[in-house]
């Protein structure tokens, strides 16, 4: 177990070196930093939001029955709506509020940086989930890719693409 501890720290440090750099970006002005902050701090918590929401949408479609029915429908349910779509719908609402927040203050590379900023505090949390029922090397591999990071970026881009048109 301590190894694999070791190497959830090891695969953490990525993650960890783009959000100094992240928070960097405007070295001197100190509210961009402590917008920084609370954004990692939202994406720690956004855990508690993708829990919740699983939670209801798994019951509503247990009431449903098209799980027992459907195997197949199933199988997409929660691979595509519970695993991935509740994650980054927590995700874009958490970015969202932080960047509309501080929206006439941000440039374009911000705005992308905020988003990717939220998602690095999500990647955290699940990377220490992902200790808990996953080999040594899927930790490693998963904290030098930092798929949500890269996630974070992208629905950041397309925010500006199309919320600031």
């Amino acid at each position: 177990m301590l190894v694999l501890i070791l190497l959830l720290i090891v695969s953490l440090i990525p993650a960890i070196l783009i959000f100094f750099y992240l928070r960097g970006i405007r070295k001197d002005d100190q509210i961009y930093r402590h917008a920084a902050n609370r954004l990692l701090g939202a994406g720690l918590l956004c855990c508690l939001g993708v829990a919740l929401l699983a939670l209801v949408l798994n019951i509503a479609w247990g009431i449903t029955g098209f799980g027992k029915t459907y195997p197949l429908l199933n199988a997409f349910f929660h691979d595509f709506i519970l695993a991935a779509f509740v994650e980054e719908f927590v995700k874009y609402h958490a970015a969202n509020r932080g960047v509309r927040r501080y929206q006439g203050t941000l440039a374009k590379v911000e705005i992308v940086a905020f988003f990717g900023i939220v998602a690095i505090g999500f990647d955290i949390i699940e990377s220490a989930v992902y200790l808990l029922e996953s080999s040594p090397m899927e930790i490693i591999v998963r904290g030098l890719c930092i798929p949500h990071v890269a996630y974070g970026f992208i629905m950041g881009w397309f925010w500006i693409v199309f919320c600031l048109l």
